[in-house]
């Protein structure tokens, strides 16, 4: 059986993006954890994917969703502590790809614990879930690993299903406020951009 058509777009758009290694590779801390292959592949391809989308978007987008995609561009602003993240927060997609050049949805909510030695991520409602580990860089931004699922999927764990797992860039843009952006995350979405802000 062939794959549905947003499966296979984004996996030309994953080999297509996917080129010549960055200058200097960047560190991924993720403990007893090792990114796949394939992981590792969508996060050094991410600053073209990034830059393809945000074209994309910029050239396509409605006015109204293009302010909600500017407003959570800003600049880095420190890697933050792992208690320092602990917490409640709300969370809303903003999905960019070839067909629909940009989409924001509406806020869920996730959640920031610390029980797997280190930081943990996971959104707790709505029908599209994520759930995963945030690791350290040698750079401004913390990695995040996990998987994706779809309500009433069974967990799996990282690694074992290359369709479900995923990874990305997890930054703080203000205080209590952060943006986790995915390069070619699975089903048909070229690149995604997770707002986070803490609720309590």
């Amino acid at each position: 059986m062939s794959p549905p058509p947003t499966l296979r777009l984004a996996t030309a758009t994953l080999v297509l993006l996917l080129g010549a290694a960055p200058a200097a590779a960047t560190t991924y801390r993720t403990g007893e954890h090792r990114l796949t292959d394939r992981d590792v592949a969508r996060l050094d391809a991410f600053e073209r994917m990034r830059a393809a989308a945000l074209a994309g978007a910029r050239a396509g987008g409605e006015a109204a969703d293009l302010e909600v995609l500017e407003a959570v561009l800003g600049p880095a602003r420190g890697v933050p502590g792992d208690l320092e993240l602990v917490g409640r927060y709300r969370c809303r997609s903003i999905q960019m790809d070839e067909g629909l050049p940009l989409v924001v949805y509406g806020w869920f909510k996730c959640a920031i614990d610390n029980q797997y030695a280190g930081p943990h991520l996971v959104k707790t409602t709505g029908s599209q879930m994520f759930d995963g580990h945030l690791g350290t860089t040698d750079e401004d931004w913390r990695v995040f690993w996990g998987t994706a699922s779809v309500s009433g999927d069974a967990a799996v764990a990282y690694g074992r299903d290359p369709e479900r797992d995923r990874v990305g860039r997890f930054t703080r843009i203000g205080d209590g406020h952060y943006r986790l952006e995915f390069p070619a995350p699975i089903g048909g979405t070229s690149f995604e951009i997770v707002e986070i802000e803490k609720t309590r």
